[in-house]
């Protein structure tokens, strides 16, 4: 009970957003445009100007799919005749309108073009995994190679590093030495990010 107390303010905002959400649910239901401020106009009018849009769309895309058309007149007549055929004007009066052939080529241009992106990537992951494969087989052989070392016997160590006298793991058992390996280890090594 303390806890409603002291949190009052909190409830009620809680309070008011539900009773207004189910207001306005309320109203959609019974078919009503949403008047959400209260200034008695109707916030959102059903279509919401949609078909003004689609209107707008539609002389836009015909005026588009015109030009295009122009332009291919215009470079077939220069390949033919090498002569410039200038298409007559058309009053908009008398321009009829024809189906959207822009629309489609533009969905199918889009079409190829995702095509051509996927294509691509594939060909950027399969050389990724190339290059993965090949990192991985360095760093198998790599570790083939460090557990040789440490499987080895100190004297078999010894031997190889005659020429200074001190076998690897003799060497590692100092303090300093094991310093100096740990900060060659970091520095020469996977770094911390791609462990």
């Amino acid at each position: 009970m303390d806890w409603i107390l002291d949190h009052l303010q909190i409830i009620i905002a809680i309070a008011a957003a539900i009773a207004y959400w189910l207001n306005a649910r309320r109203s959609d239901k019974a078919g009503e445009p949403a008047d959400y401020d209260g200034d008695g106009k109707p916030d959102n009018v059903p279509g919401g100007g949609r078909a003004m849009r689609d209107h707008q769309q539609s002389l836009e895309n015909a005026e588009n799919t015109r030009r295009i058309q122009e332009e291919i007149r215009r470079r077939i007549a220069e390949r033919q005749g090498g002569g410039r055929v200038t298409p007559p004007p058309l009053a908009p009066a008398l321009r009829r309108h024809e189906p959207e052939p822009g629309r489609y080529a533009a969905a199918e241009a889009r079409r190829e073009e995702a095509q051509r992106e996927e294509a691509a990537m594939l060909e950027r992951q399969r050389g990724l995994a190339e290059q993965l494969a090949a990192l991985q087989a360095r760093k198998a052989e790599t570790a083939r190679e460090a557990k040789s070392v440490w499987t080895q016997q100190p004297e078999a160590v010894a031997t190889t590093d005659s020429h200074e006298g001190v076998g690897l793991l003799r060497e590692l058992r100092s303090a300093r030495s094991l310093r100096k390996a740990i900060v060659l280890r970091e520095v020469l090594g996977t770094p911390v990010g791609l462990r």
